[in-house]
């Protein structure tokens, strides 16, 4: 886990004297029926007392010693921190065969599982198979309900599989049931990505997806108060997937602050309840979004929705618009934004209420209401009948059909509806309240985002490790993790492997590190250097410029090495990530930072992360800065404003762009620098139909960019670094590949292509990139992003100055004679 604090030598002695004395209080007082409890207690806690007992024996009877051993016995077995090889592949077959079959085998049977809780539900299943024998009698009693044409062998040979199997008696009426993705929609509404199922109802996808609503207000003048959003819901759901939401988010000038939507505590039930969220507005706040949603197959039933703010010390009501939903039009309630997708989901207003005439109700729409079957989505498929071999484990082999046949009622073959149902009523019996404090939990995450990643991302030859070793050290972390944020890390650890720049991993109401010392951090001369002071009262230790030498008493080289291991992304990312949240913690915590002239100078942490990105973006005005020269904050100023200046910055001797960060929406200004349209092709969106991301073909798109006028003529310049990534990458290609300007700075992220983020069990969410993005030449971008012309680094004299030298720069090559 990344160093987050320091634990004295004193405060050790202090924790193991508290232990000693509760443990000889607890075990004394302890009988038969008290140490069922002292177990349950948590296995942190019981293996601490454990330990501490031990050292206490001498002075406990041989009954309780006994005892004891027999206690600790059943914790080392219950809560092993160190699995044998024999439980790790059991976990590593059960991770294997859940994405073959979840992914790619095409049954009906599989279609309706609940994946997320069968994930939970196999790892109770197979964790202490004891063989592989054991193991390939519990798979089958798994997957075969599901899969009844799958066949899993001890024995690797074809002619254990008979594919004449999957052919019904009359194939009159049958068609073929394959799965195609183009990309994989996981439920975002993100369009770039489709998934089907072909020649069945298109049903699955509402069990994918969401159907949101929302209104909005102004920031200002509610900076750092506490808010309330309440509503009122019943939900009828149609599986475990499916359930009522609100949510509120703050967005900023730069990025999203506090947000919430309720994930992992859905409302489910059929009465009317009042929920709410609770949070505090951010500091620098410029919107604030709110409203609610139905996440998969259901119903939603919502009323009464309230925003309300603390004011001296008392909650006072924020005057929103149609809260009660009636004021109705064309069978919807007014004021509140929408996007409806009749396809899967139908939004209206309902007399099903008990707080006035209306409520508002979203539904999904059932198989019945949408018959039309699924169609191809590209040419590519596999042939009727066709499957693949796959070895899950050193000795079980799947042969698993990627190709059904399948009648308006049924995929053949089909499964035995005893069975079937006995497995869907033990699986939908798991609880819905999952947390990473839990260790099948833990596991059960860690199959669905793996096999997420082994079959659908695009930049595997780019990673760290393979994804065999991927898995097998990420499962074995699980059972060294105590807490819901320790596996936050293992899936950072996890996804870091992958140098993906999108990725971002984050838990539901994690507050661990939202606080930072207020200080913003540059690497100069391949040190850590203080840039900018954001609180007055460190000025008399800190000063600009100071080289951080050490951060709570470990080297900065080795501290910031630490960070960086659970960032996913290029070096150049890295360094930009790191730089923010190299001194994050709890609100009100301490860190200690020595410079090049004190040691362990304490600084609390009571300045917001996401205030950093701020400061970073504090530069030079948009606007003519020197006779005939220009420069533009591409971070900052819309397109209308640089429309508004196009006159003068048609016959300017230069126009400097920065885009050190993310565009404004503006990429129309390279319009106005190309002289001829274009249609290259640099994304590629991959069109997949067999596992482990094999056989893979693309799906090609550009932006397509026509001239405009009035076209520039002086010098162009951008100036770019690091922090440019995705949008700013696109925009940035064009620059560099077509030869528009001269680049100045440093390479951008090195990471472009949609995102496609999904959640898991426990309330956590893995943003990652869905598609592979090239140069408009074919070449590589992945991880090398787009080169600058001309190289600038920062130095420390520099920042002591308080100069941008990448502007400097830019400034005296538009100065230059051409």
């Amino acid at each position: 886990m990344p160093l987050r604090h320091e634990v004295t030598k004193k405060n050790k002695i202090e924790d193991q004297a508290l232990c000693l004395g509760a443990s000889v209080a607890i075990f004394q007082k302890m009988t038969s029926e008290t140490a069922s409890s002292f177990i349950t207690s948590g296995p942190g806690f019981f293996r601490i007392n454990c330990v501490c007992l031990f050292k206490i024996s001498g002075r406990m009877t041989d009954k309780k010693i006994c005892l004891l051993l027999l206690l600790t016995s059943f914790f080392c077995q219950s809560y092993s921190q160190t699995p044998d090889g024999r439980t790790v592949e059991n976990i590593i077959a059960l991770a294997r065969l859940y994405g073959y079959i979840r992914y790619f085998h095409p049954s009906d049977e599989a279609a309706k599982i609940n994946w997320e809780k069968f994930s939970q539900f196999g790892v109770d299943a197979v964790i202490d198979a004891k063989n592989d024998n054991d193991l390939l009698i519990r798979l089958r009693n798994l997957f075969y309900p599901i899969a009844p044409s799958l066949v899993l062998s001890s024995n690797d040979n074809p002619s254990v599989f008979d594919r004449k199997k999957l052919i019904p008696p009359d194939i009159t009426g049958y068609k073929t049931i394959v799965w195609q993705y183009k990309g994989i929609n996981l439920g975002n509404n993100n369009s770039a990505y489709t998934n089907v199922r072909t020649n069945r109802p298109d049903k699955q996808q509402a069990s994918l997806s969401f159907a949101p609503f929302n209104q909005s207000l102004k920031g200002e003048g509610l900076a750092g108060k506490k808010i309330k959003l309440s509503g009122w819901m019943k939900v009828i759901t149609e599986n475990d997937n499916s359930g009522g939401h609100l949510w509120l988010r703050v967005d900023k000038e730069k990025g999203t602050g506090f947000f919430d939507n309720m994930a992992g505590r859905a409302a489910t039930d059929t009465t009317w309840k009042k929920y709410e969220i609770t949070g505090k507005i951010d500091d620098d706040a410029k919107n604030i979004y709110f409203g609610g949603f139905l996440s998969g197959a259901g119903q939603l039933f919502i009323d009464n929705i309230e925003l309300m703010i603390m004011e001296n010390g008392e909650w006072k009501s924020v005057q929103i618009k149609n809260g009660n939903f009636e004021d109705t039009k064309d069978n919807l309630p007014v004021d509140w934004n929408s996007t409806q997708n009749s396809s899967i989901y139908k939004y209206e207003t309902s007399n099903e209420t008990e707080f006035g005439k209306f409520c508002f109700k979203i539904s999904s729409h059932t198989a019945s209401d949408n018959p039309t079957p699924a169609q191809l989505i590209f040419n590519n498929y596999p042939v009727a009948t066709e499957f693949v071999k796959k070895i899950i484990s050193p000795k079980i082999t799947a042969f698993i059909p990627i190709s059904l046949y399948g009648n308006e009622f049924q995929t053949y073959p089909s499964a035995d509806k005893s069975r079937f149902e006995e497995l869907v009523k033990k699986i939908n019996a798991i609880s819905r309240q999952a947390s990473g404090d839990m260790l099948n939990v833990r596991l059960a995450d860690v199959i669905i985002a793996w096999n997420i990643f082994r079959h659908f991302f695009p930049y595997w030859e780019d990673t760290s490790k393979d994804a065999g070793t991927l898995l097998r050290e990420t499962i074995l972390k699980c059972f060294t993790d105590k807490t819901a944020i320790d596996f936050k890390y293992t899936l950072q650890l996890m996804t870091a492997a992958l140098n993906d720049g999108h990725i971002r991993v984050s838990l539901s109401n994690d507050t661990s590190e939202l606080y930072t010392a207020p200080l913003l951090l540059e690497y100069a001369e391949n040190k850590l250097v203080v840039e900018k002071i954001l609180d007055k009262k460190l000025e008399s230790t800190i000063r600009k410029g100071d080289v951080i030498t050490s951060i709570n008493g470990i080297e900065s080289e080795n501290f910031i090495a630490e960070k960086e291991k659970y960032i996913s992304g290029s070096p150049q990312w890295k360094r930009y990530r790191s730089k923010i949240s190299m001194l994050a913690g709890t609100y009100n915590s301490t860190v200690e930072l020595s410079n090049n002239g004190s040691q362990g100078i304490p600084i609390v942490r009571n300045f917001l992360v996401t205030g950093l990105y701020k400061e970073m973006t504090l530069r030079q005005k948009t606007g003519k800065i020197k006779e005939g020269i220009y420069y533009i904050d591409i971070n900052a100023v819309p397109m209308d404003t640089i429309n508004r200046l196009l006159p003068e910055l048609e016959n300017a001797n230069a126009v400097i762009f920065d885009l050190r960060g993310y565009p404004k929406n503006n990429h129309e200004v390279i319009n106005y620098l190309i002289k001829t349209s274009e249609s290259d092709r640099w994304m590629f969106i991959p069109e997949i139909i067999y596992p482990d991301y094999q056989s893979v073909s693309f799906d090609s798109l550009g932006w397509n960019m026509k001239p405009k006028t009035p076209h520039f003529q002086g010098k162009i310049i951008f100036i770019t670094d690091g922090s440019a990534i995705s949008y700013a990458e696109s925009y940035m290609g064009y620059i560099k590949d077509l030869h528009l300007a001269t680049i100045i700075g440093q390479p951008t992220a090195g990471t472009n292509g949609n995102v496609n983020p999904f959640t898991l069990p426990g309330g956590y969410w893995i943003s990652w990139t869905g598609m592979l993005v090239k140069n408009h030449d074919g070449s590589k971008h992945h991880l090398r992003g787009i080169i600058p012309d001309i190289f600038v680094n920062r130095t420390i004299q520099g920042i002591k100055e308080g100069k941008d030298e990448f502007f400097e720069k830019a400034i005296e090559f538009a100065e230059a004679e051409k």
